[in-house]
Formats: structure tokens, sequence, C-alpha cells
């Protein structure tokens, strides 16, 4: 497609009928009105032109679709270990009863979703997202330490 459009613009170029393309030496150009063919030479030349930009654009917008999508492949698929529990965070056990360690898991008879099963209430937008399921596992592992707070936060959770 783009050798053809730089064939045709080419050759337009080349059998231009404009005043301004004649040498500087050359006698000026006669003050008539450009014929038929001139028109239709010209009008060619620029639907040549605008499908050239229009691709131009189509690229563009393409490059940028793949940046945004690596970058958000990047950010899902960052080096935060999966599955961390204990420690900082509330034990194994209540991860394992709260959601079986799925991020995105989902409670059918409440609000509560993520891994460590926050109500939307507690969840408050932490970090931005509307609900902690929606949230990086990072960013989930991030709240629920602050809530157990090395152990005095286990009333959060049912399964203490």
């Amino acid at each position: 497609m783009r050798r053809t459009l730089a064939t045709a613009i080419l050759a337009l170029t080349m059998a231009a009928c404009s005043p301004y393309d004649t040498p500087a030496d050359a006698s000026p150009a006669p003050t008539t009105t450009c014929d038929r063919a001139c028109w239709e030479a010209i009008t060619q030349r620029q639907r040549n032109e605008r499908a050239w930009w229009a691709e131009v654009v189509r690229q563009q917008q393409a490059r940028a679709a793949w940046a945004r999508l690596t970058a958000h492949l990047a950010a899902r698929s960052s080096s935060y270990p999966a599955g961390q529990c204990g420690g900082s965070l509330p034990p194994c056990y209540v991860m394992r009863r709260e959601s079986g360690g799925n991020i995105r898991a989902q409670n059918p008879r409440s609000t509560a979703s993520g891994k460590w099963q926050f109500l939307d209430s507690t969840w408050a937008r932490y970090g931005g997202y509307a609900k902690a399921r929606h949230a990086p596992e990072s960013v989930q592992d991030a709240k629920a330490r602050l809530l157990w707070a090395g152990g005095r936060g286990c009333s959060h959770w049912s399964a203490c």
C-alpha cells in the first residue's frame, strides 16, 4: 500500500500543472486557468496525500495501542510472588478459608471479594480500586498487612 501511494505521489509531482513548478529561468507561466486534466491530477494528488496521512495516523494509533497493551501486561506480570501468607500477613489458613488464594474471588452472599475477602466498606477504595478483586495481589496484601497488624486484627476475618 505504501509503495503504491509513494509511486502515485511521485508520478503526480513529476507531472504537476502548477505554475510554481516551472524552473526559475523558464518563461513565466501563462495566466490561464488550469484545464480539466490538471484539476483531476491535483485532486488525485490530494486524495493520495489524504490516504497516505490516514495510513500514518493508523500506524501511530496501532503503535500507541501496542504500547498500552505491553505496559498493561508488564504491570500484571510483575515480580510480586503469588500466594503469600503468614509472617506480616494473616496466616495461610485464613487465606485458604476465605478465598482459596484466588485474588479475583467474589462472595455471592456479600460484597466481600479478593484474596482476603475484604468487604467493600472495609476496602474503601484502597489503592484507587473500587473492589478488592480488581486490585493486584500486592495491593490486596498491603491492605491485609494493615488490618492484620501483627495478629491484633484477627477479628477482621471469620476464619481466625
